[in-house]
């Protein structure tokens, strides 16, 4: 994820709240050398994220609780003049003969007199002192306690996110939510599972060359977060479209991992109608919806950490509706949080697509005038049928590697530890490099038809690999051509999830338009082989020639006879 700096603003008020309980958080941290009576907790934040605080002015509150906030110089005077505070703090602040600071109308977004806009609070954080102690790396639990702290104007810096919310409180022991993520597809979203077959290494991919009857596997892996910007998120709905050469076969898998790798496998929970479960309708489309939050008393709590994977599987096979050669067979998943409050993002997620392909070979019957042909059967025959050539991702093992395997099959660079080492397949490291793979099924597949009225014969659905082409049946009156070979080849471009295909042919003369391989078969006329099946002339060539030695024989024996 790109990473911008974040900042949350937050106004902690000297209001005297005594005897106010404090809640115990398993991430505190104290102010180096502060005793002050103010903290700040942060909720959902996300591990490994480093998070500060900065304190922007001081502050001081009168017997009635007005709050008065001040900047003090090097002697640890009030500042009374804008020439004295930080370049363009006229903009957003101003300040009065006591020194006492009030913020002008650009300092809060339009519409708004608690929120701070985006440029007042990058003049904050530009103008700000970081309180000593409180940088700090925010581990699994999704909760940082700063503490110690002296009462003043904050602000809470996170190396998170794209965008800037602000929070204000009088409260002495404020709370704030991190709110600065957003759901999204990981490593574009969806992709094609291919398990070799020898190692049981997994390879994904964007593009597949199948042949009709194949089964995929598909596998989404969005990146879940309890908020976006203001909004918390009650559920995520997911759905694909597949297309009409795909048939929908069921979904497999449905797993949350959370920050601290802990893995959560949903049953029940992702099924439509309580048990019934998910099936595609006429159109090939399916959704289902995974609750993230639940309620009690009006307030919703989030289901998982902040930082949590949503992976789910799904098989599809490809039917004989499938798309020739062309655009390939498209089908686009889709996922859009619902928000606690029943809204939805103004704007979709981006579909994550995958293509897979299929090719045709065509064979014209002519004669040797290239005029058509009928009558024909061929047949093709071929283990390649079913071959795959596939490229992506794959982990190796590696002992400089900075990857590790989980349990659930997936990989992450965080190191196990005593605590989270149950979690792990094992502590062994591995790198991720880029393979291409060939696999082919070893069945062999037959299809045999006649060439039809304009003397073609179109065998579809067919795969990369190799294939002998059989002449079966052969027009009256002319040979039987011999048996050939044509070979089809693909290049894989993952980018652009396109399949480009060659081939080549024992024959000579195989091509390839739009992706579609054909090959011409000429059958000659002529009585060397008759159609028939007869013996043919040969055999009274034979004949005459023995005749012909059986009379010079007779012929020489006579004359040595008249000698005699």
């Amino acid at each position: 994820m790109k990473k911008m700096k974040k900042i949350f603003a937050l106004l902690i008020a000297m209001v005297m709240v005594l005897g106010m309980a404090t809640s115990v958080f398993a991430q505190t941290v104290p102010a180096t050398g502060g005793n002050g009576p103010a903290t700040i907790t942060i909720q959902n934040t996300t591990p490994d994220v480093d998070y500060s605080v900065k304190k922007a002015f001081d502050a001081t509150a009168d017997a009635s609780g007005k709050i008065a906030y001040y900047k003090l110089d090097n002697n640890g005077n009030r500042i009374t003049t804008v020439e004295g505070m930080p370049a363009e703090f006229d903009t957003y602040f101003a300040v009065d003969t006591a020194g006492n600071i009030t913020a002008k109308a650009a300092a809060f977004k339009e519409g708004s007199n608690t929120e701070l806009s985006a440029g007042a609070i990058t003049w904050l954080n530009t103008n700000s002192t970081l309180v000593p102690g409180t940088n700090v790396k925010a581990n699994d639990d999704g909760t940082i306690t700063f503490t110690g702290l002296e009462y003043g104007y904050y602000v809470v810096t996170s190396s998170l996110g794209d965008s800037a919310v602000t929070v204000t409180s009088t409260n002495p022991t404020a709370t704030i939510i991190d709110k600065n993520q957003e759901s999204s597809w990981e490593d574009g979203g969806k992709k094609i599972v291919v398990v070799d077959a020898t190692s049981g290494s997994e390879t994904l991919v964007n593009t597949k060359d199948l042949a009709i009857g194949d089964t995929v596997t598909y596998r989404l892996t969005i990146n879940a977060v309890n908020y976006e910007g203001t909004k918390q998120v009650k559920q995520y709905t997911i759905s694909d479209d597949m297309p009409e050469g795909m048939t929908f076969g069921g979904i497999t898998k449905v797993t949350v991992t959370k920050s601290d790798n802990n893995v959560v496998t949903l049953t029940n929970d992702y099924k439509t109608g309580g048990s019934k479960a998910v099936s595609a309708d006429n159109d090939g489309k399916f959704s289902f919806i995974i609750p993230w939050a639940t309620e009690a008393d009006g307030v919703w709590t989030s289901t998982y950490t902040a930082k949590a994977t949503i992976v789910v599987e799904y098989t599809g096979t490809l039917n004989d509706k499938a798309t020739i050669a062309g655009s390939g067979n498209e089908n686009k998943a889709k996922f859009k949080p619902t928000y606690t409050d029943n809204t939805v993002p103004e704007s979709e997620k981006p579909n994550a697509t995958v293509k897979v392909y299929t090719t045709s070979l065509t064979i014209n019957k002519v004669d040797q005038d290239n005029n058509v042909l009928t009558g024909a059967e061929f047949t093709i025959t071929g283990d390649a049928l079913k071959t795959v050539v596939t490229s992506g991702d794959v982990f190796v093992k590696d002992a400089a590697g900075t990857y590790y395997l989980l349990n659930d099959g997936t990989y992450t660079t965080t190191a196990p530890t005593q605590e989270t080492g149950s979690r792990y397949a094992s502590t062994d490291k591995y790198k991720k490099e880029s393979k291409q793979t060939l696999d082919t099924k070893t069945e062999n597949v037959t299809a045999t038809a006649f060439v039809d009225s304009t003397g073609k014969v179109v065998f579809e659905g067919l795969g990369a690999g190799t294939y002998t082409v059989s002449e079966t049946v052969v027009p009256a009156g002319y040979n039987k051509i011999p048996d050939f070979q044509i070979t089809i080849a693909q290049t894989v471009n993952q980018e652009d999830k396109t399949i480009a295909y060659t081939a080549t042919s024992t024959a000579g003369n195989a091509t390839v338009t739009a992706n579609k391989v054909s090959v011409t078969a000429k059958n000659n006329k002529g009585s060397v082989l008759p159609s028939t099946g007869g013996i043919g002339t040969t055999i009274f060539y034979v004949i005459g020639a023995v005749l012909v030695i059986g009379a010079g024989i007779v012929l020489v024996t006579r004359r040595r006879m008249n000698v005699q």
